[in-house]
């Protein structure tokens, strides 16, 4: 009986030390957060900004103003980065936010005035330079509601 429980310790111990390398390896390949600041076209487009909150979550934002129509596009998205990535430097991600136009008298736009978005991308790269890909299903909510995907793609550079 000693030796069974002996046995039983001694494969306790052992997982435990498997699981603890496994967990020191998933968190050395983590990218350090750091703070992004670029561009991106679609919908959204403009000057982005992404903040980040932990090394596996960040805030992205966006500001686009359209000289054809006179209007303000913000969207502010928080989004769950995987810390290891995918092939060599894939980071996908997903999140949830939203997005608001104003017209130039600052009502809401009929084009989406308030809009909510689910994110789903890639991040592309490990150094300072990294692109991104982007596809978001939105339900756009006021003026009416209405289903529609968003998608962009843009490239921001990381202090």
């Amino acid at each position: 009986m000693f030796n069974n429980v002996s046995q039983k310790k001694w494969r306790m111990l052992i997982c435990n030390g498997i699981l603890c390398l496994c967990l020191i390896q998933s968190i050395s390949w983590a990218r350090p957060p750091s703070l992004g600041i670029g561009g991106m076209l679609g919908r959204p487009q403009g000057l982005t900004l992404q903040v980040p909150i932990t090394g596996m979550a960040a805030f992205n934002m966006s500001l686009y103003y359209d000289l054809r129509s006179p209007q303000i596009d913000l969207h502010l998205d928080q989004i769950f980065v995987q810390s290891q990535p995918v092939l060599h430097a894939f980071y996908p991600y997903f999140g949830w936010g939203g997005r608001v136009s104003f017209q130039n008298n600052r009502t809401l736009s009929n084009d989406g005035g308030l809009t909510g978005r689910i994110p789903i991308g890639l991040e592309l790269g490990n150094s300072h330079l990294r692109g991104l890909l982007e596809v978001a299903p939105a339900l756009k909510i006021m003026p009416a509601l209405k289903l529609s995907v968003q998608g962009a793609i843009g490239l921001r550079y990381h202090f």
